[in-house]
């Protein structure tokens, strides 16, 4: 089979598009397609990014090749698998909130054993205990930080402040639904009531935004300051601007609206 090596040129400040074109008109990249002998033996020109590389496979510059046989401008950023664990590992914990909750209520109302329900819910905190564990550990042990680590410290934050009014309000509606319980009030939506309402869910989240605030630094300070670590930084502006635009859209909205008569 014969081989014709052409050389298509390219615009000034680029190099050339180095081809390999053989009968059945098949086009493969001479650096990344084609073993070292056969880049020799044909005397094919190496590619910018791999002119100061070792020749070796395992030391090429993570570049790909595009339809017409030239490198790529470079591959995405793809996202470190810890990243993945760990977002998995918020989902999980906030799916095994519910379902504890929804047990503990279930074991209350329709068993009628309340002692075994307050023992379910009292290990509902170990499940924030668990997913800031897991974090501290995967950053202590050379973990780049992510965004995945700072928002684990702000599920473990808003759980907290927000953990006590969610059980409150499940267990409302569940004891309405199965032990004819009274009616659940609704949050109110118009006149100061509202305004009050949303000043108080306002607070709340001034104190998760606080928490998450005082975990990022404690794991700071568990891990120490490095450039690995500049990303859990970042979420002191995340809670900063979490603050304002819940108090724009919560607090300042009903002020907006507290003309209007309560239904």
């Amino acid at each position: 089979m014969e081989v014709e090596i052409r050389q298509t040129p390219r615009p000034a400040g680029q190099e050339a598009r180095c081809r390999r074109v053989d009968v059945s008109g098949s086009v493969g990249c001479s650096c990344c397609s084609q073993t070292e002998a056969r880049r020799r033996h044909f005397k094919l020109p190496l590619h910018a990014n791999h002119i100061a590389s070792p020749p070796t496979a395992a030391r090429h510059l993570p570049f790909q090749c595009d339809a017409v046989g030239t490198p790529a401008s470079g591959t995405l950023p793809r996202m470190p698998p810890e990243s993945y664990l760990l977002y998995a590992l918020v989902v999980v914990c906030e799916v095994g909130f519910w379902v504890i909750l929804l047990l503990a209520l279930a074991v209350r109302y329709l068993l009628r054993k309340d002692a075994l329900s307050r023992a379910l819910l009292l290990c509902m905190p170990l499940i924030d205990a668990i997913l800031l564990v897991f974090t501290a550990l995967d950053l202590r042990l050379g973990a780049a930080a992510t965004f995945a680590h700072g928002l684990a410290a702000a599920y473990v934050g808003f759980t907290i402040a927000f953990g006590g009014l969610a059980v409150k309000w499940v267990d409302a509606h569940f004891a309405h639904r199965f032990a004819a319980g009274p009616t659940p009030e609704k949050a109110p939506s118009r006149g100061w009531e509202a305004v009050r309402y949303e000043f108080n869910l306002w607070g709340r989240c001034i104190v998760a935004c606080v928490i998450t605030m005082t975990l990022v630094e404690a794991l700071l300070h568990f891990v120490g300051t490095s450039e690995a670590t500049q990303p859990l930084l970042a979420w002191h502006k995340h809670a900063f601007g979490c603050i304002v635009l819940w108090f724009i859209f919560g607090p300042v909205w009903s002020l907006a609206t507290a003309w209007r008569r309560a239904n």
